[in-house]
């Protein structure tokens, strides 16, 4: 309001030592495959603010967008559709790194694509059901950690994260 005065505040805690580097000699990823011609996208988010996704294809910290498939609906396949998200080797920021999937819209069927009754070669089921099977998965200095399979329906989104402390010590937080 329009109170007038002289205030103190005081703050208590400890600030938040800023990322250390990790240096990776083989870098690092993030993939998105789906078995659709749905629009999907992949976004993960560094430990120092940086946010890779199909609008900022490049960021500060190294990571970088390969592609944009299936986007806006045009020139679509549902042969294993894959965005991935990736960082070359050399020093990476080390710290918590988040990864949404956002399932953007349906797309009309491509048919001149192949059979969408069948597994794609991630090993989905494909599906009619307007639901889209996914799997991401991360590679950290060329370990690939386990895969986390989802689904998701029109306009829903996803979120998992993984930390980077080292090398060989990076935790997969599933959604």
């Amino acid at each position: 309001g329009g109170a007038a005065g002289e205030y103190a505040l005081a703050l208590s805690g400890s600030t938040a030592a800023p990322p250390t580097n990790i240096s990776l000699g083989q870098g690092m990823s993030v993939s998105l495959s789906w078995n659709t011609t749905d629009d999907m996208n992949l976004e993960v988010r560094d430990p120092v603010g940086g946010a890779v996704n199909f609008r900022t294809p490049a960021v500060d910290s190294g990571g970088r967008l390969t592609n944009n498939v299936n986007a806006t609906c045009v020139n679509t396949t549902n042969d294993n559709p894959t965005e991935t998200i990736s960082w070359p080797r050399g020093n990476v920021p080390g710290g918590s790194y988040e990864i949404i999937v956002y399932f953007n819209q349906a797309c009309p069927a491509n048919p001149t694509a192949g059979s969408a009754a069948t597994a794609d070669a991630a090993g989905l089921p494909a599906s009619n059901s307007g639901t889209v099977n996914f799997a991401l998965t991360v590679t950290v200095d060329g370990n690939t950690l386990e895969p986390i399979r989802g689904s998701l329906n029109a306009n829903q989104q996803y979120v998992a994260s993984f930390i980077v402390l080292a090398a060989d010590k990076v935790s997969l937080q599933s959604g």
